[in-house]
């Protein structure tokens, strides 16, 4: 079956359900934890969400394995997505990859992003007829149906994350720069996999709300 279809089919079967919960989170000590069943981050993900925020700083989505992990955060005001690999369990000559976003998103606005590593994406357009469209990593920013672009063609090699995701922080402390997330984070999903975060295994400190009618 084509790899299109395959895919088209994986993200129908998540986007025509209705929109996934709002949660709210007031960044002290507040995140959510997962525990997906039958669930495989290694060699590629594909996460999509939106959230509203006017904090500079926060951790939106957090994963880990051994040695490898990979984080959504705001940084001085701009959205990031980093996936780390130290220099001996590497990604290819690569060590994992690093996106920001050109302006800030702390401005209580809602956007929509879309991160993704190691995935056959319609943004990578097969060079001759017949070819599959090359491996992609990046981020896309949405707000007001206005998209802004990072990608990169690029091969992520030796990348194992698996067990526990974390939403709006980690349960401990990542960074004494960036720390947990305050606003609101809605319709959490990883198309990869065809999952929807909405039934978390914990929950330290976080209420449902409800997103705005111009949430992205």
């Amino acid at each position: 079956m084509n790899i299109w279809i395959v895919l088209s089919l994986c993200v129908m079967a998540v986007s025509s359900a209705e929109p996934g919960p709002c949660f709210e989170f007031n960044g002290n000590n507040s995140y959510l934890e997962f525990v997906p069943d039958n669930f495989d981050l290694s060699d590629s993900a594909h996460y999509k969400l939106s959230f509203r925020t006017e904090q500079e700083n926060g951790t939106m989505l957090f994963a880990r394995g051994p040695h490898d992990y990979e984080a959504i955060y705001v940084f001085k005001g701009k959205l990031n997505y980093y996936l780390f690999n130290p220099t001996s369990f590497g990604a290819g000559g690569t060590f994992g990859v690093h996106f920001e976003s050109n302006g800030p998103v702390n401005t209580n606005d809602w956007f929509s992003v879309e991160v993704f590593r190691n995935r056959r994406v319609r943004r990578g357009e097969a060079r001759m007829t017949g070819q599959e469209p090359p491996l992609m990593s990046g981020l896309v920013l949405t707000e007001n149906g206005v998209e802004e672009e990072h990608l990169r063609e690029v091969t992520l090699r030796g990348v194992h994350i698996q067990g526990l995701v974390y939403v709006g922080g980690a349960g401990r402390d990542l960074s004494t720069t960036i720390g947990e997330f305050k606003g609101k984070i809605s319709n959490i999903l990883e198309l990869k996999n065809g999952m929807r975060f909405e039934d978390p295994s914990r929950n330290s400190g976080v209420t449902r709300c409800f997103p705005q009618r111009d949430s992205a």
